[in-house]
């Protein structure tokens, strides 16, 4: 809780610097920005997981981006992620007769802290780039055994068993378009590529955990601020002259 605090306390910060340096800028521009989509997401690292499969979730984002000009602005944010893996079990009898084969689902939850750089390109209908590092606080992780005959399914806290943070890089493509003078829709397709062994516990083969999530995300944005103190300075020039 205490990270959450200093994560939400530190955005605040953010929000109230990008705001005061917005009023205050020659020419820039300040947006609110809504995003939240599906995602695929793999664990790999280790023997066990690398034969996994991707497990589908989702993943939710609030953000602000400051633009420094037409082209360059970056995005400070924080996120929901819904990661993990997929394993394909077979289950046996005590003298080893296979019974069934079964889904093993690892979830992960994460609260993702994202700072990127952005770069536009367009006026009206704009493609864009961006990069930047995130780290990412672990919310909750269990693991989940579906049930068979009379055995119910189960849910195990696995929380334990992990580091309580990860950090990586996000990369990201995407487009956006106005539908009138403040508000912006687009899509974007980012990945988050973990860069952190996740896992307390050592594995056989020396490996490590880490985590893979491609997101598609819907984006909807709102121009908080819009600065044209340069187009102002150069109407009073006119007067004056």
């Amino acid at each position: 809780m205490k990270r959450v605090r200093l994560v939400l306390c530190s955005g605040l910060l953010a929000i109230s610097l990008l705001i005061s340096e917005t009023a205050n800028a020659q020419h820039s521009k300040l947006e609110v920005r809504f995003a939240g989509g599906p995602n695929r997401s793999i664990l790999f690292g280790n023997e066990v997981v690398n034969s996994s499969n991707p497990l589908y979730g989702t993943t939710g984002e609030f953000s602000l981006e400051y633009h420094f000009n037409r082209f360059i602005s970056v995005i400070p944010g924080i996120s929901i992620n819904e990661k993990g893996s997929i394993d394909p079990t077979m289950f046996s009898d005590t003298i080893g007769n296979p019974l069934m084969s079964a889904d093993i689902i690892t979830k992960l939850k994460y609260v993702n802290v994202p700072l990127l750089i952005r770069v536009s390109f367009g006026r009206s209908f704009k493609f864009y780039f961006n990069t930047g590092p995130y780290i990412g606080l672990l919310k909750n992780a269990k693991i989940v055994t579906p049930s068979y005959g009379s055995i119910a399914a189960t849910e195990t806290n696995i929380d334990s068993t992990l580091k309580s943070q990860e950090w990586g890089i996000s990369f990201g493509l995407g487009i956006s378009f106005p539908i009138s003078k403040r508000i912006h829709i687009g899509v974007e397709l980012r990945n988050d590529a973990g860069l952190q062994n996740i896992s307390k516990l050592p594995f056989a083969d020396g490996g490590d955990l880490k985590t893979n999530e491609t997101s598609a995300l819907f984006t909807v944005s709102y121009i908080l601020f819009k600065s044209h103190k340069k187009e102002k300075d150069k109407d009073d020039e006119k007067k004056k002259d």
